[in-house]
């Protein structure tokens, strides 16, 4: 029997296989002496999980990246719409909640 942490690794690698194969197409918009940065966004109230799997995609397919998270698994965001919030103000409020 795998420890959580062999079955995640093991689940993101036959993962990776399946879905990126050869290539990845997206990947390659960026060139690699390039840095890049993403933001996860949650736009509807969410029980956060998956954690593990995200660390080690990035393990395995981006050694150097760095990560931070504002939430653990298990927190629960409450997603509320904006009654009068600006677009831009409300892009702000969906990339900090």
């Amino acid at each position: 029997m795998k420890t959580f942490d062999e079955q995640v690794h093991a689940d993101v690698q036959r993962t990776l296989e399946e879905d990126v194969g050869t290539g990845d197409l997206t990947a390659a918009l960026i060139p690699t002496d390039r840095r890049a940065v993403a933001t996860i966004i949650c736009r509807e109230s969410a029980v956060i999980c998956g954690r593990p799997w995200v660390n080690e995609v990035l393990r395995q397919t981006a050694p150097a990246a760095q990560i931070h998270w504002f939430l653990n698994d298990g927190d629960v965001r409450r997603y509320v719409p904006p009654h009068s919030m600006s677009q831009a103000c409300h892009a702000v409020y969906l990339n900090l909640f």
